[in-house]
């Protein structure tokens, strides 16, 4: 299970990044691992704070593509464009990234670690509610989002057991199911907040960007299209409502 960690701070100094790096490298020793990864947007982001916590020089051979030492710890540099398909089971430090490097770290299989600096707060909300990560510097508790309606979490359990969990809601029944089902809450007024949705699926195991797809059907199912019935299904309602003690 991935260990899972962030920065209360946003990275307005090197000091965080260099606090970042030498979690990730703790976290290595502990899982007798010999290499750490950095990864962020482009090789220009390892100018300014990046560059002030590891040295020009190291920053220069990172963006060169070569890997630098910290002690017996190796330390290499990945770009979104650049990033594997997998880990090798090095710890992760993301710096400064967005729900889209995020959701796409999230997807791969082989990262123990996972260490988040985030440039401005709001675009770690999604993740750090999906994850409930650690504070590298034990200022802030953090708890995994719920589903505060209990009937809509029927509905979910609903969902997740209809359709095919590992590709979401590419095939077009189970696009119509997911649209059936926030329709119907919808309609019988079940309240419910559509990144709560994705962050339960989320933690369920759900991939992040078909969690994502579903999120968006949970905002609006009026603008999705179905080829197959996706009119409400109020008989169901009644069955979640009964299941949540409502």
């Amino acid at each position: 299970m991935r260990k899972d960690y962030f920065s209360s701070k946003e990275v307005r100094s090197a000091d965080v990044v260099a606090q970042g790096l030498a979690q990730a490298i703790a976290e290595a020793k502990r899982l007798g691992k010999k290499r750490v990864w950095i990864v962020s947007h482009g090789k220009s982001n390892l100018d300014g704070h990046i560059s002030d916590a590891i040295g020009a020089e190291a920053a220069k051979a990172l963006s060169n593509g070569k890997a630098v030492r910290a002690g017996d710890i190796e330390i290499v540099f990945y770009s979104d464009r650049t990033l594997p398909y997998g880990g090798d089971g090095s710890p992760v430090v993301v710096c400064y990234p967005n729900d889209k490097l995020l959701d796409k770290l999230d997807g791969m299989s082989g990262i123990p670690c996972l260490i988040v600096l985030p440039w401005l707060h709001q675009e770690t909300e999604a993740w750090i509610a999906a994850h409930a990560p650690e504070d590298i510097y034990g200022a802030v508790t953090t708890a995994e989002s719920t589903v505060s309606n209990p009937v809509v979490e029927k509905a979910l359990e609903t969902l997740w057991a209809v359709i095919n969990v590992s590709t979401g809601i590419s095939h077009p029944s189970d696009k119509a199911t997911a649209m059936r089902i926030f329709k119907t809450l919808i309609k019988g007024k079940e309240a419910y907040d559509p990144d709560e949705v994705r962050a339960w699926l989320v933690q369920k195991g759900m991939r992040p960007n078909h969690a994502n797809d579903i999120r968006d059907i949970a905002a609006d199912p009026s603008k999705f299209r179905a080829r197959t019935d996706s009119s409400p299904n109020m008989d169901q309602l009644r069955r979640w409502r009964e299941e949540a003690g409502k």
